[in-house]
């Protein structure tokens, strides 16, 4: 299946991000040739890839003017974090919730550590899912919101490695340069050097499902309302819930919607698509 920068910007009107999207992350595939990593390009093929916990199988894309460059990474936390918390109530291992983010900041991850190295750090408050029960993660597990220093950073791992270092981040395959090692390697070192030579400080990202890029290509994608959503739409939502109308969907907006949909029995995602739409009518 072919991805363009037109595909993200079809995706971007439906989801309601009217926002620049710097950085977008596809869970659940991979790119179908090896070669087309770490390379501008105008369009990818991908291949849909199972959520297994362990190996990356997920896609890390920069966007800068009209083009694209690819890096194999993961958005999902590693299995040995999951299982660590599973004994802690989920806790100290999270999963970020589809969404919007604005804000992601050049910095250090793990500043006070020697294993710091450049990254992007979370900067605002997210909507992220915690498993207690076992090692997935689903809709029956609880969301926490809050600031978890889910950063984007090295994965600490070889391309198809299963040991990635996340317990939440977002993580791009390759070592970094810290005071444990002399130099960066891997995706992480190509995504390091091209996102410090771009001048400017913050940088917003997306997170996406490979089902919503699948239904874009197909032309079966509805519109929905997500974390990180702005606009008209919105503000009808908020309206109806009572809550602050600003036309951006953060984090009390969220809170509201999780609250509805718990109440009136509706899948907690705290997405408004068709279902939750339909009972406010």
């Amino acid at each position: 299946m072919k991805i363009t920068i037109k595909t993200i910007k079809e995706l971007k009107t439906k989801l309601n991000i009217n926002n620049d999207v710097d950085i977008f992350s596809v869970r659940g595939c991979e790119l179908t040739e090896k070669k087309n990593y770490c390379k501008w390009n105008t369009e990818f093929e991908i291949i849909e890839k199972e959520i297994d916990h362990l190996h990356m199988n997920c896609l890390i894309v920069l966007i800068v003017d009209d083009k694209m460059i690819a890096f194999k990474g993961s958005t999902v936390p590693n299995k040995k974090y999951i299982e660590k918390s599973l004994n802690n109530n989920g806790n100290g291992t999270n999963q970020l919730e589809l969404g919007f983010y604005k804000y992601y900041a050049k910095g250090n991850h793990r500043p006070s550590k020697q294993t710091a190295h450049r990254a992007l750090r979370q900067t605002r408050q997210q909507p992220v899912r915690r498993t207690s029960d076992d090692l997935d993660f689903d809709f029956q597990d609880r969301i926490d919101i809050g600031m978890f220093h889910d950063n984007i950073h090295a994965s600490w791992s070889k391309f198809d490695g299963t040991t990635c270092a996340s317990a939440g981040c977002q993580v791009i395959s390759g070592y970094p340069k810290c005071l444990k090692r002399k130099e960066n390697s891997g995706h992480w070192k190509t995504f390091e050097n091209e996102i410090y030579s771009i001048d400017k400080k913050t940088f917003n990202y997306m997170v996406v499902s490979f089902k919503w890029i699948n239904r874009i290509v197909n032309n079966k994608m509805n519109e929905l309302v997500i974390f990180g959503s702005s606009g008209y739409n919105v503000k009808q939502i908020q309206k109806y819930l009572k809550t602050q109308i600003d036309g951006v969907y953060g984090v009390q907006t969220y809170k509201a919607i999780l609250n509805y949909q718990k109440v009136n029995g509706l899948l907690l995602d705290g997405i408004i698509g068709s279902q939750t739409k339909g009972k406010m009518q």
